[in-house]
């Protein structure tokens, strides 16, 4: 054990003796590492999935964060997943609304052809 001057006890910087045993110290590398935690859950890509898209976000920034990129790419795969299918969910909507468009304008101007043609009828019988 080290042990700290008699002046500075002397001088009131340690009120006790104890106060200035210093115990001896183990370098760090001789020191045991405390083994790396285990994941309590296993992610499962069925299991992401299951998962809202902001949930998956933040559990792939969670994985970032943990230096886990099995993790990270399970819910990079999913988020693209996610991604594409509502690209093409947008274009059916997209493609089903000019769809009904189409009818409407169509619809519209058969209305005012024949609109135009009993005009054209109702004039021919006034004259």
């Amino acid at each position: 054990m080290l042990r700290i001057s008699d002046a500075r006890t002397r001088a009131g910087l340690f009120h006790l003796k104890r106060d200035l045993e210093i115990p001896n110290l183990k370098p760090i590398a001789s020191r045991p590492v405390a083994a790396a935690p285990r994941r309590s859950v296993e992610w499962s890509k069925e299991r992401i999935a299951a998962l809202g898209t902001t949930e998956i976000a933040q559990l792939r920034v969670n994985a970032e964060r943990l230096n886990d990129p099995d993790i990270m790419g399970r819910c990079d795969e999913v988020l693209k997943e996610r991604k594409t299918a509502a690209r093409l969910a947008a274009k059916e909507v997209r493609n089903a609304a000019a769809a009904k468009a189409a009818a409407a304008a169509a619809k519209a101007a058969a209305k005012a052809a024949a609109a135009a043609e009993k005009a054209a009828e109702a004039k021919e019988g006034v004259q």
